[in-house]
């Protein structure tokens, strides 16, 4: 399997969860794994950056990855970010690319990685490196494929919060026909697909993961509007 497929389509998360008891105890430390990011998006966030997996130089900083990353600031603006592009300069991902980026976040200490990609085929390489994040206790967001009721990964493996446009009953978070709002470098963005949306449901999570709740309370406390 040669290609990551990434994914569209729409959806919205809102966390019914009061932090009025709760204190922030230090910032979340995210793993991204995507697209290529500009360097004056990397420069400007700050962001920890995997360097042996080929970065595309793009002077537009309106990349799928940076839209991913920005939706995560916005929502919670003091996390780490530990970013990992996957994609060459035809948007094909490699499933070696794939487990280095999980490997390499496991290996800096993520507490919760998004992968907005996904595939019909079942990789072991693939299953057991988020295996092996998940028995860490590292949260995974990952995107369902648009417009199917398909079982897909890594979305579908067991553990993983998986995010569906409404069409796929087996995912975590299924919402149809929302969007969310993005401001990049003062452009104003409104995206449906499903992709940017599972950077949504991971940024609603990073910020309870940052007021002290546990991943088992989060998961419980997830609601769909």
């Amino acid at each position: 399997m040669k290609r990551i497929i990434s994914t569209i389509l729409g959806i919205f998360l809102i966390f019914s969860v009061s932090s009025c008891n709760r204190k922030s105890y230090k910032s979340v430390r995210i793993g991204i794994i995507d697209s290529c990011i500009s360097k004056e998006i990397q420069e400007k966030m700050e962001i920890e950056q995997i360097n042996d997996i080929a970065q595309i130089e793009t002077d537009n900083n309106i990349t799928h990855g940076s839209i991913i990353t920005q939706i995560i600031l916005q929502e919670n603006p003091s996390c780490e970010i530990f970013y990992c592009s996957i994609y060459g300069e035809e948007c094909v991902g490699k499933i070696d690319d794939v487990v280095t980026a999980i490997n390499w976040c496991i290996d800096n200490n993520v507490e919760i990685i998004t992968m907005s990609f996904a595939t019909l085929n079942d990789d072991k390489t693939i299953r057991e490196c988020v295996q092996k994040a998940l028995n860490k206790g590292i949260i995974i967001t990952a995107s369902c494929i648009n417009f199917s009721d398909k079982i897909c990964y890594p979305a579908m493996y067991d553990g993983v919060i998986s995010v569906s446009d409404g069409f796929n009953p087996r995912a975590t978070v299924s919402l149809k026909g929302k969007s969310v709002k993005i401001n990049l470098d003062n452009i104003k963005l409104q995206k449906r697909e499903v992709s940017f949306l599972t950077a949504l449901v991971c940024a609603k999570i990073t910020k309870q993961l940052a007021t002290g709740y546990t991943k088992e309370e989060i998961l419980k406390k997830i609601e769909i509007d």
